[in-house]
C-alpha cells in the first residue's frame, strides 16, 4: 500500500542572508520557541530526531555533520542508497531542517544542537509502500532514534501498528502529520491494536495559518479515537495538537557549485509534525526520565493553548502547541519529603534575630519543585524565610514607637507608701518589622490581618507582687516581680532568662514576686498559650508553655543581685522563630536558661545595672522537614543600663542602655535540599547542607531615654535607640527617635 504526501511543495527558493532571513521563522514565535527556552534543554543536544521521509541532504548548510550518513534505511526497491542523504524530492531535506537546522543569525530549527537519522522510505513523488515505513521506523529505533517524526498519511496497517507499538516500547515518541485532506482523521473510524504505551507516546498534528485558524486544507481530530490493545479509548482530539503550517520556510535539496545553501517554502500538516517533533527534543533533552515515563507528549499536550470550543474539541484537539509553556510546570509545585508529597506554598519560616536566617535563605536558594510530570523548577524557597525583629529584642522605646506590642502606653502609677501599679493594652499584635521601617513608613502599626489585644496589669504592695495580662508584657512582668522598685532595669525588657516568656506575643502570663524579709525575694512568672496570629499565618499550631523563677538578695550595701532561671516549651517554633511546613524544625523545642542581673544604687538617685543570660535549646525532630536534623543550641545575651532620677531636680528621669540580645552562639541544623531530578529516574535528588545558625553578626543596642514633667500630670519624653548588625546581620543598622507627650486625668 502507497502513502503520499498532501503537502505544497517547493513554492520558492532564495540564498540564506541575514536580509533574506528576517521574518522567516515567526512560526517558531508563534509556539514559544524562545532562545530561552533553547538554552534550557541546551538546544535539544543529546537527540536523535529518526525523520523517515524522502531521505535529507545531509551535506546542507545548516546541518553542521548532525546528519547520519553511515549507512540507510532506504527500503524502496532499487533505491540508491546514497539519495538516503542527498534526497530526490526535497520534502525530508526540509523537515529536517524545521527540527535540527542551525545557521547561526540566519535560519534555526526548534532543537538546533540535535542529531537526525534520514531514513528514506519514499521516492522522488513522496510516495512509498506503509511497509517501507515501518521498517524505516523499525531502523530508526535500532540507530538510536528517540523522537520519529512521520510527515506522512497514517495508514494503519498490521505492520506499521506493529512497528509503531515496537517503537514505543523503548520509550520513543513519534510524530505524525494529521493529513491534508480537510475532512475527519482517518474518516472518523476507529483504529485498533495500538498498545496504551504507544497511544500515550503518540503525537499528531493539525495546520493553522499564523492567525491560528485552522488550514482550509487541515485534516481534523473529529469524534473517532484509538482502542487500545488493552481496550481503552482514547480520543484522536485528546492527542491532537495544533501548529502553523502555513507557507514556512525551511532548507532545500537543491544546491549548486557551492553546495546545499538555499531555502524553499512549503505548507501542510507536513510543517507542521516536525515542530512537535523538535519540541518533544527539547522536553526530553531537559528531562531525559520523561522517556522512560513515556509522559513527553502528555506534557506537551497538557501545555497548550486552547482554540476554539473550551478544553479538547474535535477541530483544534488539544489546541495550539505552546513550547514556552511546556517549559513551565504543569500543576502547582511540591516537594517530597520522607515519601510525603507537601506543596511548596506550604512552607514558612519567620526567624527570630537570634536565629541565622541569612544561612538557611542560602542553603534553600538553589532549591527547586517539582510538577505533576516530577519535573524539577528552580523556585524561590528562601522567599519562604522572613527574619523579623524578636519581641525579646525590642525595648520599650521601639514598642511604644510602633505603637502595637503589649508594653505599649505602659503607664506608672505611684500610691505612695512604697505602693504602686503598672498597666498597658494595645490592640494588634507586634509589627513583623524593625521599628525605624515602621517610622519610614508614616505609620505606628502594621499588626497581621487578624488583631488581638494584649494587655498587662501589675500590683505591688508591701513588698508583694502579683500582676499578669496576654501577650509582650510577659517579660515586663517578671521583671517587675523579681525587683519589686525602680532599677536600672525599670521599664525594660532587658531581663535576661525572663524574656523567653515573651517570645509567644499571643501567650497568657501571670507574675508573682514575694518579699522574704532581709532585703530578699522570690519571684516566678508562667506563660501558656498560641499564636494566633502566626498560627494562622504559618497554617500550623504555634505555641509555646513556660516557666520563669529569681531569687534577689541584697549582696552588699547598695547592691543587689537577682539569679534567674526559664523554662520554655515551644511547638513548631525555635527560640521564637515560628516554622510550618517542610521547614519545620522540630515539633517540640525545649530551652532551659540561667541568668544573672546586678542593680548598684550609686545613690542621689543613680542607678547602674547588669544582666546576662545563657541558655541552651534542645530542638525537636520533624521527619516532613527538609531540615532533617537540628543539634542542641547555646546562646547568650548581656545589657548594661543606667538610670538617673530627678537629674535636673524637677522629678525627671534619664536612661540609657548597652546590650546584645540572647542570640544563637553555637548549634548547626542539617538539611536536605531538593536541587534537581535523576535524569534516568526522575527521583529528587538532594544536596546535603550543614547549615550554622549562628549569626555572624552581633547585634548590640544603644538606647537613651529622658522623661520630663511639664505640668501637673503631663509628662513630655524622648526616646532614641540605635541598633549595630541590627538582627544580627553584619553591617545592617536602624534607629528610632520619638517625643510623646502624656497627659493623666
Amino acid at each position: 500500500m502507497y502513502t503520499k504526501f498532501l503537502a505544497a511543495l517547493a513554492l520558492t527558493a532564495l540564498f540564506i542572508s541575514p536580509a533574506q532571513a528576517q521574518n522567516l521563522q515567526q512560526h517558531l514565535n508563534l509556539i514559544g520557541v524562545t532562545s530561552t527556552v533553547q538554552a534550557q534543554a541546551n538546544g535539544g543536544a543529546g537527540i536523535t530526531f529518526g525523520i523517515i521521509d524522502t531521505g535529507g541532504a545531509a551535506d546542507w548548510v545548516g546541518f553542521s555533520g548532525r546528519v547520519d550518513k553511515s549507512k540507510s534505511a532506504c527500503e524502496i526497491s532499487r533505491c540508491n542508497q546514497s539519495l538516503s542523504y542527498t534526497d530526490d524530492n526535497g520534502h525530508g531535506t526540509f523537515v529536517t531542517s524545521e527540527i535540527i537546522g542551525n545557521v547561526p543569525g540566519k535560519f534555526y530549527g526548534v532543537a538546533p544542537q540535535g542529531k537526525a537519522i534520514e531514513v528514506k522510505a519514499l521516492n522522488s513523488q513522496g510516495s512509498g509502500l506503509v511497509s517501507d515505513v515501518a521498517r524505516g521506523i523499525t531502523y530508526a529505533v535500532s540507530k538510536g532514534a528517540q523522537v520519529l517524526n512521520l510527515s506522512m498519511t497514517f495508514i494503519p496497517t498490521s505492520d506499521l501498528i506493529g512497528a509503531i507499538n515496537a517503537a514505543a516500547a523503548k520509550g520513543v515518541i513519534i510524530v505524525f502529520a494529521g493529513g491534508n485532506d480537510g475532512a475527519a482523521f482517518q474518516k472518523g473510524a476507529k483504529v485498533k491494536g495500538l498498545t496504551d504505551k504507544a497511544i500515550q507516546n503518540l503525537i499528531l498534528m493539525g495546520s493553522t495559518n499564523a492567525y491560528k485558524n485552522i488550514s482550509y486544507f487541515s485534516t481534523k481530530p473529529g469524534t473517532g479515537g484509538f482502542t487500545s490493545s488493552t481496550g481503552k479509548f482514547y480520543s484522536y482530539a485528546s492527542r491532537w495538537m495544533m501548529a502553523d503550517g502555513e507557507a514556512l520556510y525551511g532548507a532545500s535539496n537543491y544546491h549548486d557549485d557551492a553546495g546545499y545553501h538555499y531555502l524553499t517554502m512549503m505548507s501542510g500538516t507536513s510543517m507542521a509534525a516536525p515542530q512537535a517533533a523538535g519540541a518533544a527534543g527539547l522536553v526530553a533533552a531537559r528531562w531525559p526520565f520523561l522517556i522512560t515515563n513515556g509522559t513527553v507528549a502528555s506534557v506537551l499536550l497538557a501545555s497548550t493553548q486552547d482554540l476554539g470550543a473550551a478544553g479538547v474539541d474535535a477541530t483544534y484537539g488539544s489546541g495550539f502547541m505552546r513550547v514556552d509553556q511546556a517549559f513551565q510546570p504543569v500543576g502547582g509545585l511540591s516537594i517530597t519529603v520522607n515519601g510525603k508529597t507537601i506543596p511548596i506554598s506550604q512552607a514558612q519560616l519567620q526567624a527570630n534575630g537570634g536565629v541565622n536566617a541569612a544561612a538557611i535563605k542560602q542553603a534553600l536558594s538553589k532549591g527547586v519543585g517539582y510538577d505533576n510530570f516530577k519535573r524539577d523548577f528552580p523556585v524561590k524557597m528562601s522567599s519562604s524565610v522572613s527574619n523579623t525583629s524578636s519581641t525579646n529584642v525590642s525595648v520599650s522605646v521601639y514598642s511604644r514607637t510602633a505603637g502595637s506590642s503589649g508594653e505599649s502606653g505602659r503607664s506608672f502609677t505611684d500610691f505612695g507608701e512604697g505602693s504602686w501599679m503598672t498597666a498597658s493594652l494595645a490592640q494588634s499584635r507586634p509589627a513583623s518589622m524593625v521599628p525605624s521601617e515602621a517610622l519610614r513608613r508614616g505609620g505606628f502599626t502594621q499588626g497581621p490581618s487578624a488583631p488581638s489585644d494584649e494587655w498587662s496589669m501589675g500590683f505591688y504592695t508591701q513588698g508583694n507582687y502579683m500582676g499578669g495580662g496576654r501577650g509582650t508584657g510577659a517579660a515586663f512582668s517578671f521583671n517587675d516581680a523579681r525587683w519589686g522598685s525602680k532599677t536600672a532595669f525599670f521599664d525594660s525588657s532587658m531581663a535576661g532568662a525572663g524574656s523567653l516568656l515573651a517570645l509567644n506575643t499571643g501567650a497568657g502570663f501571670a507574675s508573682g514576686g514575694f518579699s522574704l524579709g532581709g532585703k530578699q525575694r522570690l519571684a516566678f512568672s508562667v506563660m501558656t498559650g498560641k499564636d494566633e496570629t502566626k498560627t494562622m499565618l504559618m497554617g500550623n499550631e504555634i505555641s509555646s508553655q513556660g516557666f520563669a523563677a529569681a531569687y534577689t538578695f541584697n549582696a552588699a550595701d547598695d547592691l543587689d543581685v537577682s539569679l534567674s532561671t526559664s523554662f520554655l516549651k515551644e511547638k513548631n517554633a525555635l527560640l521564637g522563630s515560628a516554622t510550618a511546613g517542610y521547614l519545620r524544625m522540630g515539633e517540640n523545642a525545649t530551652t532551659m536558661a540561667v541568668g544573672m542581673s546586678a542593680n548598684y544604687n550609686l545613690g542621689d538617685g543613680l542607678q547602674i545595672g547588669f544582666d546576662a543570660t545563657v541558655a541552651s535549646t534542645e530542638p525537636g525532630h520533624n521527619p516532613n522537614s527538609l531540615i532533617a536534623s537540628t543539634s542542641r543550641l547555646t546562646s547568650a545575651g548581656f545589657g548594661i543600663a543606667l538610670r538617673k532620677d530627678n537629674l535636673t531636680g524637677v522629678k525627671d528621669t534619664l536612661t540609657a542602655s548597652i546590650r546584645q540580645p540572647l542570640h544563637v552562639l553555637a548549634g548547626n541544623a542539617s538539611m536536605n535540599v531538593p536541587v534537581g531530578a535523576d535524569p534516568e529516574t526522575g527521583d529528587p535528588v538532594y544536596s546535603h547542607e550543614k547549615v550554622n545558625l549562628a549569626p555572624k553578626g552581633m547585634e548590640t543596642d544603644f538606647a537613651l531615654g529622658y522623661t520630663r514633667p511639664l505640668a501637673e500630670n503631663t509628662t513630655a519624653s524622648f526616646a532614641f535607640e540605635f541598633r549595630n548588625d541590627a538582627n544580627n546581620i553584619p553591617g545592617a543598622t536602624d534607629q528610632a527617635v520619638m517625643f510623646r507627650f502624656t497627659r493623666g486625668f
